[in-house]
């Protein structure tokens, strides 16, 4: 119970501390299917469309097809193709991207950490193409409680830009994660982001919050 406490008082001190000073708020919402192919093979589809707070226009989408492969206990890897459409400024892109995860499950005293090493690959048509590195650590109860498995997670992602070796974003944020149905995953959450551009210097900080949904099959 103690560790369950502590990780609620950690989610609570992201809700707060977090949610003034941002510049432009975007709500996130996501749906996704997911099953098992095979003994140690997963394959997951993805649907994620975000959009501004200030009058709810939609400004980013993408469509992301996964296959996750659990190698060893703890260990998997996960090639993945997203196809991204993005307005910015009236003006809408498309961009393929590709990336492959390699992930690590571990608990200890009543804690799990999960940690995600992904290089992303942006193929940008004329513009430069870019390789990110987003190294991602999750952390949350081992075991969920109540019958819906509740699960309270704080977690952390960087992304690096390769090419140019530049760090220009860093997300933190918390929720929680449960079942109210069999079958159907839920994860309400919230993050804030601090993040750097090309024509700034200066670090700039915005609030992103919504829902993610997944159904098993």
């Amino acid at each position: 119970m103690k560790t369950i406490a502590v990780l609620a008082a950690l989610c609570g001190i992201v809700f707060t501390a977090q949610a003034w000073d941002s510049r432009e708020n975007n709500i996130w919402l996501e749906g996704g299917l997911k099953g098992k192919i095979a003994d140690d093979w997963t394959i997951q589809l993805s649907e994620q469309v975000r959009y501004k707070e200030d009058g709810f226009n939609d400004y980013y989408r993408h469509t992301e097809a996964c296959l996750l492969w659990k190698f060893r206990p703890g260990w998997s890897l996960a090639p993945a193709f997203r196809y991204v459409t993005a307005t910015k400024s009236n003006v809408t892109t498309s961009t393929p991207t590709w990336h492959l995860n390699l992930a690590h499950s571990a608990s200890r005293f009543g804690v799990q950490l999960k940690s995600r090493a992904r290089v992303y690959y942006s193929d940008r048509g004329g513009a430069a193409d870019q390789t990110d590195f987003r190294p991602k650590f999750t952390l949350t109860p081992a075991k969920g409680w109540t019958a819906w498995k509740l699960k309270p997670f704080v977690e952390n992602e960087m992304m690096l830009n390769l090419d140019k070796r530049w760090f220009y974003l860093n997300r933190l944020g918390a929720g929680v994660s449960f079942a109210p149905v069999k079958k159907l995953g839920l994860r309400p959450f919230i993050a804030q982001d601090l993040y750097q551009t090309e024509k700034e210097a200066d670090w700039n900080e915005r609030l992103n919050y919504g829902i993610s949904a997944c159904l098993i099959f």
